[in-house]
């Protein structure tokens, strides 16, 4: 409630360069204000906008950029969440947080997001600012992306 975007880029007086957008699940956003859409594109975006392997079901409708047509995209399927997400309510950094996310965002094991990505790392044009931060394929809590197959999609690896 309150929120316009669920995503929102902009540049202000740093140019945001390339958007990547792999291997997510975006369920179940409603931004409630005015005006309020899906992704909203600010000044300063000047790079492309690259977008495949994401789960979409039951988003506002109303962007800036079409999200559609991906060849890998998941659309209008519910993503399987092994429980109903809810927004962690922990504050502490680092791990509990993490375990609280872990817990809340799992996929069942019928779910449509496991093994539906990319490794996104191998893709030509990932960005590798921080090798040791960037070229990494592990999940949120660690674990190691591929567990079988190919990446799920979502912050945890089944």
């Amino acid at each position: 409630s309150g929120a316009r975007s669920v995503l929102m880029f902009r540049g202000n007086s740093h140019p945001v360069e390339e958007v990547y957008l792999f291997n997510n699940i975006f369920a179940n956003n409603h931004p409630s204000n005015s005006g309020a859409r899906f992704l909203w594109l600010r000044e300063g975006v000047a790079g492309p906008i690259e977008h495949d392997h994401n789960l979409f079901f039951d988003n506002l409708t109303t962007t800036d950029f079409d999200l559609t047509g991906e060849p890998n995209g998941i659309y209008d399927l519910d993503p399987g969440f092994a429980v109903t997400p809810s927004v962690p309510s922990t504050t502490a950094p680092e791990l509990p947080r993490i375990l609280e996310i872990a817990r809340t965002f799992a996929l069942s094991s019928d779910s449509p997001a496991i093994d539906a990505g990319l490794d996104a790392i191998a893709r030509v044009g990932h960005p590798s600012w921080e090798p040791a931060l960037t070229n990494r394929r592990v999940d949120i809590t660690g674990r190691s992306r591929p567990s079988s197959g190919s990446w799920d999609l979502g912050a945890l690896e089944n």
